[in-house]
């Protein structure tokens, strides 16, 4: 199996590094393009097909979300990375294509847990360490991966 590829959209370095380091140390993710702007990271992964866009809040422009879900064809997962991913933010997320929306806090091992189901098609906005999502979220949920 290939490895997923993956542009890492996150304006603090240090943090950048760190995630980076979580994905690629499993062997299933390539971190591609890791850059603190979306349009970097479009520069950067021209000519590579990206299976997830992992944007970092906050910091993160509009633009930066509309650059993520045309990085490549088909549209890669959009997931974020926040610091209160409250269910505001999360309805204000959903029309962009986003897949989830993480708390920045989030241990390794539940990151690539969630990213693992999300890649595998497991159709649902993510809600790690936390009861299952409350029916009013139901518009939330992503119709399909690619």
């Amino acid at each position: 199996m290939r490895s997923r590829q993956v542009a890492l959209i996150e304006a603090q370095h240090i943090f950048r590094a760190g995630v980076r380091g979580v994905l690629e140390d499993t062997g299933r993710y390539r971190v591609v393009a890791a850059t603190g702007t979306g349009a970097d990271a479009a520069r950067l992964c021209r000519g590579h097909t990206i299976d997830l866009a992992l944007i970092g809040l906050p910091g993160a422009d509009p633009s930066d979300i509309r650059i993520a879900a045309h990085l490549s064809h088909p549209q890669p997962l959009i997931v974020f990375l926040s610091p209160a991913p409250d269910d505001q933010f999360r309805r204000a997320a959903a029309p962009a294509g986003t897949a989830a929306v993480l708390p920045r806090d989030i241990s390794a091992e539940a990151l690539i847990r969630t990213l693992d189901q999300l890649l595998a098609n497991e159709h649902r906005l993510a809600y790690p360490d936390a009861a299952a999502p409350p029916a009013s979220d139901a518009h939330l949920l992503r119709s399909g991966c690619d």
